[in-house]
């Protein structure tokens, strides 16, 4: 027991140490995470921790779960970027010793430490957990909802403590992002039945009911208080807006049904095609017990997820987060299982991983060239604000990304080829990719920001202590709102009735900007000359001092 708290104290040292650092070096991006740390920023100001609201209006898209976790964290350590992070970095560490502590139940601790490094070490979960957005505590309460779902057919003792248990996580994921939640866990526990236990295996109607109520009690609550409240209507635009995620493409972000798949195999580096190895024959045979059990669990879940958001419309990358959790339980089955002379042997997965090191670390190394070339780059750019973006913001890039990138692919070449050794192999893989993610964030991330919005905020925060309305025109962003820190005195307006200038307007004595993408800006410039005054431009935006009395 004592070598397990080791164990468990040193992954949550780990995770910390990895993840915490640096957490606020980098605006927050729009809109995901400027649009969450704003709803958290607005609890606090309005002092409604039941609504969640953005520019002070009801904000239906949703619970407000991961928004407390954000408030907490800002009424410790203020309203920035770190606070807004910090959550999802506390989760990382998490994680880590939760899927170590899974792996044991469900394997052994060996296979435990596998999973929990295999999760460590890849690209994107890495990432998310130096972000701001809802996915990481949202997923590992679906991961918990299903793990103790799973084990009412592992471990035959304790079934109510289970269901309570299953039912609480999977209540918390509804509460921190909406029922996908649940349907994520329904459907996987469906195709589980029907492929591997038996429909006549499902767990008793009492369970049934129990699962039920608790699910309606914990995750019912928030919806309760907001029908007493008399907000019920808030709730009704939130089931709209949930079925209209799953049938229209939504902001733009759209893609092909393979999407997901693309994402995952480039995004789960270095361990993708790892992960396709612990689903091979040669492995799965190797499978007796609660192992078969628990792998069925992970290879429906994968599918579940994998074909839901590859059906809906809207494509973002984040959507296919939860099978993160899948694909590390296989890359630590892969390694777990195979002896050092099939490691030897699996050639295929080896230089295929070596060909997507070569992708990322030529798309590393070429980063400072774009500053270098940017002239010659403009005729293959065909967004207008990307070019005027890039025109009008200097970066200096060093020639760190150069050493990254090389760094990066002649690691991968040594541990994949040379060192014959599977378990040195996996160990140095996974700090290898964890080093290069981490500096990743700290180096090119924010250099990479300064092109996207760098400047804008800098306008923004330029505003913060001034009763002042900003808003975008031809737009959406939540960036304003959050970096001018808006105050809820100021009513809610658009850039529209802004621009009407109508006698209210004109009688509201607080400054009124306008912010567009400088290929509009002619044109608007044309139409309101009469009250526009031209007062920023950089980086792809252009900010108009709207001046009603001149009218």
């Amino acid at each position: 027991m004592k070598g397990n708290v080791k164990i468990i104290i040193f992954i949550f040292l780990l995770g910390l140490l990895a993840f915490v650092p640096h957490l606020g070096d980098t605006h927050l991006f729009d809109w995901d995470e400027v649009n969450f740390g704003e709803c958290a920023r607005e609890m606090i100001e309005s002092g409604d921790y039941t609504t969640v609201q953005i520019d002070f209006k009801p904000f239906w898209e949703k619970p407000p779960m991961f928004f407390w976790l954000q408030v907490l964290s800002m009424k410790v350590f203020g309203v920035n970027e770190f606070a807004a992070r910090l959550p999802n970095a506390v989760a990382g560490a998490l994680v880590l010793v939760i899927l170590f502590l899974t792996g044991k139940k469900m394997i052994d601790e060996k296979f435990g430490i596998f999973y929990a490094l295999s999760y460590f070490g890849a690209w994107l979960p890495f990432i998310y957990f130096k972000s701001g957005i809802i996915d990481p505590w949202f997923n590992l309460f679906i991961y918990l909802g299903i793990y103790f779902l799973m084990l009412l057919y592992i471990d035959k003792t304790g079934r109510t403590k289970n269901i309570i248990l299953s039912a609480l996580f999977i209540s918390m994921a509804v509460l921190t992002k909406g029922p996908v939640g649940l349907l994520i866990l329904g459907l996987t526990y469906l195709f589980v039945l029907l492929f591997y236990h038996g429909i006549k295996n499902i767990i008793s109607f009492k369970e049934i009911l129990l699962y039920g109520v608790l699910v309606i009690i914990f995750g019912g609550t928030w919806f309760l208080i907001l029908v007493l409240q008399g907000k019920g209507d808030v709730i009704v635009d939130f089931i709209i807006y949930q079925i209209r995620l799953f049938s229209t493409q939504d902001a733009g972000h759209g893609g092909p049904f393979f999407y997901h798949f693309v994402v995952l195999l480039i995004g789960f580096f270095p361990f993708s095609l790892f992960a396709i190895k612990g689903v091979t024959k040669s492995i799965k045979k190797k499978l007796e017990g609660n192992q078969l059990i628990a792998y069925n669990w992970m290879m429906v879940l994968f599918w579940v997820v994998i074909i839901l958001f590859s059906i809906v419309k809207t494509k973002i990358i984040h959507y296919s987060s939860m099978t993160y959790y899948p694909l590390a339980f296989f890359t630590a089955l892969a390694f777990y299982k195979m002896t050092d002379e099939e490691y030897r042997n699996a050639k295929w997965y080896r230089i295929f991983t070596i060909v997507i090191a070569a992708l990322w670390s030529i798309g590393i190394a070429m980063l400072p060239l774009v500053e270098k070339y940017k002239q010659e780059l403009l005729p293959y750019i065909k967004d207008e604000f990307a070019k005027d973006a890039l025109l009008s913001v200097s970066v200096n890039w060093g020639g760190f990304p150069y050493f990254l990138g090389a760094f990066l692919f002649l690691g991968i070449i040594v541990t994949m080829i040379f060192i014959r050794r599977k378990y040195l192999s996996f160990v140095l893989t996974v700090f290898l990719s964890a080093f290069v993610a981490g500096e990743s964030v700290i180096y090119i991330v924010p250099r990479v920001e300064k092109y996207s919005q760098g400047s804008i905020i800098d306008f923004y925060e330029s505003k913060q202590g001034k009763d002042v309305y900003v808003y975008p025109l031809g737009f959406k962003s939540y960036a304003l709102l959050f970096y001018t820190r808006k105050p809820p005195y100021l009513k809610p307006l658009s850039a529209a009735e802004i621009l009407r200038c109508g006698n209210d307007m004109k009688k509201d004595p607080h400054e009124k900007y306008i912010v567009i993408k400088a290929k509009s800006a002619e044109e608007v410039e044309n139409r309101y000359k009469s009250i526009l005054k031209k007062v920023y431009a950089k980086g792809g935006f252009v900010v108009y001092k709207v001046e009603c009395g001149n009218k």
